[in-house]
């Protein structure tokens, strides 16, 4: 697993972005942050970018191109197969909705947003320990 590149995270909220990103600058990671507010700007940047994200954390809902469009566009336009870095979707959807939906590949993973800043920080930290894994 690449443990060098961004991580990329897709979100329209302007709340949660600041709640998410300084989790993750209090984290102290050596990757940045790269900040999406739609699927359609992230799918741009990965289809552009090197090095591989360390993890895609996305939103479900969002204008332009929601987090479903984005992973779909990932997984069959750019053929990434096997070599899709971690996806995450960061959600207050219930989880087992996504599993009905065919998201049960072992590379994507589902996680519920906290609706508090030290909740949002343990889930951050759980994604992060999720991707290092490999997601088995």
């Amino acid at each position: 697993m690449n443990v060098t590149g961004p991580i990329v995270l897709v979100e329209d909220d302007e709340d949660d972005i600041f709640l998410i990103t300084t989790a993750l600058d209090e984290l102290r990671l050596e990757n940045s942050v790269k900040v999406f507010r739609n699927g359609h700007d992230a799918l741009d940047y990965l289809q552009e970018t090197n090095p591989t994200p360390v993890v895609i954390i996305s939103d479900v809902n969002m204008p332009v191109m929601n987090g479903f469009e984005l992973l779909d566009a990932l997984l069959t336009h750019r053929g990434l197969g096997n070599t899709l870095p971690p996806f995450v979707f960061l959600t207050t959807s219930d989880p087992s909705a996504f599993q009905s939906a065919g998201m049960d590949s072992d590379r994507i993973a589902v996680f519920t947003k906290g609706y508090s800043y030290k909740e949002i920080s343990e889930t951050l930290l759980s994604i992060l320990e999720y991707s290092k894994s490999g997601l088995k």
